[in-house]
């Protein structure tokens, strides 16, 4: 069954998981935690400032470090949850895009505030021990620690390493679910079907229009007015291999060099930028 439309992508969190990417990491959270400390240091007017530094830069660096490691640990722990609908809104888009929707970034930003509660909780017990900061100074720095050096890479689109940047889109509809089916596409001036599943195929069916398809009409924006009279041009059916997913019915028309589509009778205009290969890939299909 076609149960992936997607890319699986190397999440920037993955890097956390494993050593060898350390020889990247650790320098850069070095760089980060020691400027950080050092400004504040300097923004509070602390005596001996580079004593304090070389006494508690070790600390704040291991124990940063190790608060991301856990909110990566986290992340990857939910990829192991067998649900289709958290797959589809949760777990997958935190790999390529937490950005994709409002589910996936809610939960990103639930785990990097995880790793920055951590850190301000390592840095206020243990990083200024041997500095001899009273309990106000340590939530203090502590808590300056845990706003500028949480994990917000965390939120960086890793798909942006595996296509062009004028393909990412943020928040984006589902309209089109993972785990399809069958995708059925009617072409209603000549009545002509193409069906595409694993069983049934044309020979010349490009599954890459298919891929297409789906990413355009989920980035679709909505239309909230159009008066206008509809002569609908094609009908997509799809079905889906859970079924806790509704088949799906969209139809397709065109005006004026734009595509838009009707879909629980909610209109949608296709991307400019998607138009003319949304079009191309209708054509491509019933070739």
């Amino acid at each position: 069954m076609i149960n992936n439309l997607y890319n699986v992508m190397f999440p920037i969190w993955f890097l956390l998981i494993f050593p060898y990417a350390w020889l990247v990491v650790l320098p850069v959270n070095f760089i980060i935690d020691s400027g950080v400390i050092l400004l504040s240091y300097k923004h509070k007017k602390e005596n001996n400032i580079k004593n304090k530094y070389f006494k508690s830069i070790f600390f704040i660096w291991t124990l940063g470090f190790l608060a991301d490691i856990v909110g990566g640990i986290i992340l990857l722990s939910l990829q192991n949850i067998d649900n289709h609908i958290f797959n589809e809104y949760i777990s997958t888009p935190l790999n390529v895009n937490p950005l994709d929707n409002w589910y996936s970034l809610f939960f990103m930003l639930i785990i990097i505030a995880i790793s920055g509660l951590m850190i301000f909780i390592f840095n206020y017990f243990l990083s200024f021990r041997k500095i001899g900061f009273d309990k106000k100074k340590k939530k203090h720095y502590a808590l300056i620690l845990a706003i500028f050096t949480s994990p917000y890479v965390f939120l960086f689109p890793s798909q942006i390493a595996y296509t062009s940047t004028q393909n990412i889109y943020f928040f984006t509809n589902h309209i089109v679910h993972n785990y399809i089916d069958t995708f059925t596409i009617n072409r209603l001036s000549d009545n002509k079907i193409a069906t595409y599943n694993d069983i049934i195929y044309d020979d010349n069916f490009n599954y890459g229009d298919i891929s297409f398809l789906k990413t355009t009409i989920n980035n679709a924006k909505r239309i909230y007015f159009y008066d206008n009279e509809i002569e609908i041009k094609y009908n997509l059916n799809i079905s889906y291999n859970d079924n806790k997913f509704k088949p799906t019915s969209i139809y397709v028309w065109n005006e004026n060099n734009y595509y838009y589509f009707m879909h629980n009778d909610k209109n949608y205009i296709i991307n400019e930028s998607d138009t003319e290969n949304f079009e191309n890939c209708l054509i491509n299909i019933f070739k």
